[in-house]
């Protein structure tokens, strides 16, 4: 099933401490444009260690065959140490794209031509 290569990809990068997206349909992804997450509630992990790896490939299988959408992104919390898989949405334009951020609740957009993480800004009583 494409789900659970899809699980053991994110797996094994998140292992490899590396964050990622990719089209779940078995794409390229976009070279331009930016990915906004908060595409639903997020799969979070403590960790992914060694023993509980079918365990979180497992979950991350179910959550990737919920999605909706057709994009999945992973990263690692630096402050927290905690793991998120998010459901992501690619958009053209860094407009379009900080505005669902802003809607969604978002910290960040993914800036996917110059591979860096733009942090959204709102305005006081905004969230």
């Amino acid at each position: 099933m494409r789900y659970w290569a899809i699980a053991t990809e994110i797996f094994n990068s998140i292992a490899d401490g590396e964050n990622g997206t990719l089209d779940i349909m078995g794409y390229d992804l976009p070279g331009y444009g930016y990915f906004v997450g908060g595409e639903g509630a997020p799969l979070v992990f403590g960790s992914v260690e060694d023993g509980n790896r079918s365990t979180a490939m497992r979950a991350i299988r179910d959550f990737v065959g919920k999605l909706s959408g057709r994009y999945v992104g992973w990263w690692a919390d630096e402050e927290t140490g905690k793991i998120y898989v998010d459901g992501t949405t690619w958009f053209s334009s860094e407009h379009e794209a900080a505005r669902t951020a802003r809607e969604r609740k978002e910290i960040a957009i993914y800036d996917i031509e110059r591979k860096r993480e733009l942090r959204i800004v709102y305005v006081e009583g905004e969230v």
